[in-house]
């Protein structure tokens, strides 16, 4: 468990290093043409003059450097259990990480579609995830499902993914945690429970941040979507540690 965390802790603070040095090449020059002002309407763009235009790289830092939670989370699992599945879960949390960090820098179309597409492929990798323990399936055929539906998915809702992000989202997430008291019902196994609570509760706290951030009365303007991505990625950590413990 200390080699996980210490290896995950370490990929955060050299991803962070690797961020800082990409914009310090990809200036506001190379990507304003595709800058969408204030895209998302978040707080800290806001404060960060976003309708003046792209002045700087990255255009939202503390949105930016949160996703960083993300990437520790995808590792934690991968180097602690070393499973098909949690490298599936791992890589898709890369993704989520780069595709969100490089939207909140930048603002662009490009990345946003690569940010919501992201946020898809990992939420429907876990349904695959936890559909396969449900009907147990093979070991081998797991992480290939998890690999190609999703990307499926991605694709079928990249030219309009803002359409009904949030519903969708929650389709995700209701599917999700009714597929697993449905396996913990039907096996009797209550082990994956406490982490499907924390996940639960996590998530809720996560969309009060969200929410706050977009009304503008969250308490430090800069932090509502960063608490988010901080939250969120520790929900979606635990909800995978309950998958993998319903499939033990």
């Amino acid at each position: 468990m200390y080699l996980a965390l210490s290896v995950s802790l370490g990929a955060v603070v050299f991803a962070a290093f690797l961020f800082k040095a990409l914009f310090r090449y990809v200036g506001p020059d190379m990507v304003r043409t595709d800058y969408r002002p204030c895209a998302g309407g978040w707080y800290e763009a806001q404060f960060q003059q976003c309708g003046a235009g792209l002045i700087t790289v990255p255009q939202q830092p503390v949105n930016t450097y949160s996703n960083l939670a993300y990437l520790a989370t995808g590792l934690f699992p991968g180097i602690l259990w070393g499973t098909p599945a949690s490298y599936v879960f791992a890589f898709t949390m890369v993704y989520l990480c780069i595709g969100s960090t490089l939207y909140h820098a930048t603002s662009t179309h490009w990345s946003g579609m690569l940010d919501v597409t992201a946020i898809y492929v990992v939420f429907s990798s876990l349904v695959v995830y936890v559909v396969s323990v449900l009907l147990n399936l093979p070991q081998w055929l797991t992480p290939g499902l998890m690999f190609i539906i999703p990307g499926g998915i991605a694709f079928a809702l990249s030219q309009r993914y803002h359409d009904n992000m949030r519903l969708i989202i929650g389709l995700f997430l209701g599917s999700l945690y009714l597929l697993l008291l449905l396996h913990m019902w039907k096996q009797k196994n209550w082990n994956p429970w406490p982490r499907t609570l924390t996940s639960f509760t996590l998530f809720g706290f996560a969309f009060l941040c969200w929410s706050m951030d977009k009304a503008r009365t969250f308490p430090f303007p800069r932090w509502g979507h960063g608490l988010w991505h901080i939250l969120t990625a520790i929900a979606i950590g635990c909800l995978f540690m309950a998958i993998h413990l319903a499939d033990s």
